[in-house]
Formats: C-alpha cells, sequence, structure tokens
C-alpha cells in the first residue's frame, strides 16, 4: 500500500463495520473485498508472493463483473465505496499494462467525487462517521492521483483549486485514531503544494505567449517572487513530519534479513520520501523550462549541479530503505525513480558536463542497477536510451 492510502485491514474493518451482523455481503461490498484482493496480489513482488498476479486478475475480473451488475444504480446513488472501488481497479489496470482502461476508470471515480460535491466541506455535514472518513479518504486520494498522473503520465490535471468558485474546502482526514493517516496527510499536502508551483507555472507560461510560434517574454519580479514561495512551500513541507514517518527511523534488526523496527510504517516511510525526491527534480526541471534558472542569473554548471544534488539525494535515500519496501509500492515507486533517472541520463549526454557529467553517470548506475532488480520495463527503457 502507498503513503496514500488506508491500511487493507483498515479498510475492510470499514466495510464490515457498515454492515449489520449476520447480514450478507452487499454487491458493493463483494466488488470492494475483491478490489483490495485483486491489487495486494498484483501489486506484491512476485518472489514474495509467486501467485499474485494470477490470482490479482481472478479477483479484479470478479470485482469488475460485480460492479457492472449494479452499475446504473451506483452512478444514481453513490457512495465513498463507488469512489474506491474504481480507484482500486484504476490501480490494477494500470499495473496490468492497460493504461487506457485504467485511465477510463480513473475518470470515472473522478466524476463521482464532482458529482457528490466533495471539495465542498459542506458535503460531509450530517454523514454518518465511517461514510464521512471514507468520503474524505477517497477524495484527498483522488486528488494525489491526479497529481501523479499529471507528473508522471503527462496527463491533466483535473481537480484543483481553480476548478471550484470556492476552491477546495475539505479537511484532511483526522488522525486521531490512525497513524497512517498522519502520514497520507504529509503525502496529500506534498502533492498539493506541488500543483500549486505547477498550475502556477503554467499561468505565468500562458502569459507570457506573445502569440503562436512567437517566444516567450521573461519572468518578472513579481512572477519570481511568487514562484519562489510557492518553492519554498513545497520544499519545507515535510520538515515538521513524526519521528515515525522519517528515513531516519527505519533501523534494521540484526539478524532479520532485512526487515525493520516499523515494518507498519516502512513502506509508507518509502513513498513519502520517494516522492519528495521525485517532485523537486520534476519541479526542478520545469522551472527551468519557464526561465526561472535564468531570471536568477544561474550559471547552467550551478543548475547541472542542482539537479545533481537532488539525485544523489533520491540515491542516498535508496541504499538506505529496506529494499522490499520499494517492491512493495510497486510501479508507482519505480516511474518516479525513473523520472530523476532520466534527468541524469540528459546530464550524460551532455557533452560539456565534465566533472559533473562523472557524479550523474554514477548515480545513474546506481538508480539502473535499483531499477532493474524492481523488474520494472523502465529499467529496460532507460538502457535503451543510453545506448
Amino acid at each position: 500500500m502507498s503513503v496514500h492510502e488506508p491500511s487493507f485491514r483498515h479498510l475492510v474493518n470499514q466495510i464490515l463495520e457498515t454492515s449489520p451482523p449476520g447480514a450478507s455481503l452487499s454487491p458493493s461490498g463483494f466488488s470492494i473485498i475483491t478490489a483490495v484482493c485483486a491489487k495486494v496480489c498484483l501489486f506484491m513482488p512476485s518472489d514474495l508472493f509467486p501467485l499474485g498476479e494470477c490470482l490479482g486478475d481472478v479477483f479484479l475480473k470478479a470485482s469488475r463483473s460485480c460492479l457492472a451488475s449494479y452499475l446504473d444504480a451506483d452512478l444514481e446513488n453513490p457512495c465513498a465505496d463507488s469512489i474506491t472501488i474504481r480507484y482500486l481497479h484504476s490501480n490494477c489496470l494500470h499495473i496490468s499494462a492497460r493504461p487506457k482502461v485504467a485511465w477510463h476508470s480513473f475518470g470515472e471515480a473522478v466524476r463521482l467525487i464532482l458529482q457528490m460535491r466533495l471539495y465542498d466541506e459542506d458535503s460531509y455535514a450530517a454523514l454518518p462517521l465511517i461514510e464521512e472518513e471514507k468520503r474524505r479518504n477517497a477524495f484527498w486520494q483522488l486528488y494525489t492521483g491526479d497529481k501523479s498522473l499529471a507528473v508522471l503520465r503527462s496527463m491533466p490535471i483535473t481537480i484543483h483549486e481553480y476548478t471550484f468558485e470556492q476552491g477546495i474546502t475539505t479537511a484532511y482526514p483526522s488522525c486521531d485514531q490512525n497513524k497512517l493517516i498522519t502520514g497520507f496527510n504529509a503525502g496529500t499536502k506534498l502533492w498539493r503544494y506541488a500543483a500549486d508551483l505547477l498550475l502556477q507555472m503554467r499561468m505565468i507560461s500562458t502569459s507570457q505567449a506573445l502569440g503562436p510560434g512567437l517566444p516567450h517574454t521573461s519572468l518578472t519580479p513579481l512572477d519570481y517572487t511568487t514562484l519562489g514561495d510557492l518553492y519554498v512551500r513545497f520544499a519545507t513541507c515535510l520538515d515538521d513530519l513524526l519521528p515515525h514517518l522519517l528515513p531516519d527511523g527505519i533501523t534494521p534488526l540484526s539478524g532479520s534479513n532485512g526487515t525493520t523496527a516499523n515494518n507498519g510504517f516502512t513502506v509508507q516511510v518509502a513513498d513519502l520520501h520517494v516522492t519528495y525526491h521525485c517532485l523537486r527534480m520534476h519541479l526542478t526541471m520545469a522551472l527551468e523550462k519557464i526561465g526561472f534558472f535564468s531570471y536568477t542569473g544561474h550559471p547552467n554548471d550551478m543548475l547541472v549541479l542542482r539537479k545533481t544534488e537532488i539525485a544523489g539525494d533520491m540515491v542516498r535515500l535508496l541504499q538506505r530503505l529496506p529494499f522490499w519496501s520499494l517492491q512493495v509500492n510497486g510501479e508507482p515507486c519505480t516511474e518516479k525513480i525513473r523520472l530523476v533517472g532520466t534527468s541524469l541520463l540528459a546530464i550524460i549526454q551532455e557533452p560539456s558536463s565534465s566533472h559533473l557529467g562523472t557524479r550523474a553517470r554514477r548515480d545513474f548506475a546506481v538508480l539502473l542497477d535499483i531499477l532493474s532488480q524492481l523488474d520494472s520495463k523502465a529499467s529496460d527503457t532507460l538502457r535503451r536510451e543510453l545506448l
């Protein structure tokens, strides 16, 4: 499970708590349980769970078939489970190499949160507590998924402040009773602040354009100040993390074959910090594209140095984390590592990279080795690009 998802146990408990004692499982209950089982099976590394892919396909087919049997009624009267089921289907379809179908399923979930007005805090009034919590989790999960697709898959951002007249007023899920939600909220803020900066850059880039095919104007002092403030807010948003969400808190147990003292949060820690370094690199490249560093007078070598420092931070993090925590985070984790690797590849292929090129090549080799061990298609792509 990623940092943005409630734990499997927590989700199942929520489902069971909504069913009367002795009641038979509803179609919705069956759909969501089989969807969760499919996600777990498909995301588990094959060396840890050899039957995962086979069982995952069976669970996914059962879940989608069941959803189809009550689809119209579900669309007329949706609940939190309606969103969660489609989100899980999207995850499973993506990992099963069916990205177009996955995107369609994700789009259905997004339209449901718009239909249910989950961006508005008033929509949660008078709901039963469990349904309120589930809807809150679902909204912010879709919000972060929307930004992830924009960064990693170059898809359009569809959920943002400017979409709604009053902006997004939904509060974050309460973490009083569940420490996993603390990491969930931290990850949500990370993506939210990154998205705010990306959207501001797009607005500036649009205003810079003099016309089709014409050059862009330079950044203004106000543009520079605004972008700088937004980047600082993003870069510092993890400064107040609790100890259980810090990489320093991962302490290997002697003689335990790689298990760690905080297994309950290690996967969450890995996802949160890998995402952070990936976004640092993506935002740096986006700022470079609109001329931010030219405005500040940064020489090219300083910008290349900045990129290699971000990649170096990523490499040191990956070397510290237990490998299984990267495996369990699945293909989204490998895509984030690949983004950083691709930026290093561009530096390596630059003829004037000199000493920084040597540093980039060294860290690139580490990232490529990790991607190879993750058995990801991303590593094959990087190898082809290097050759």
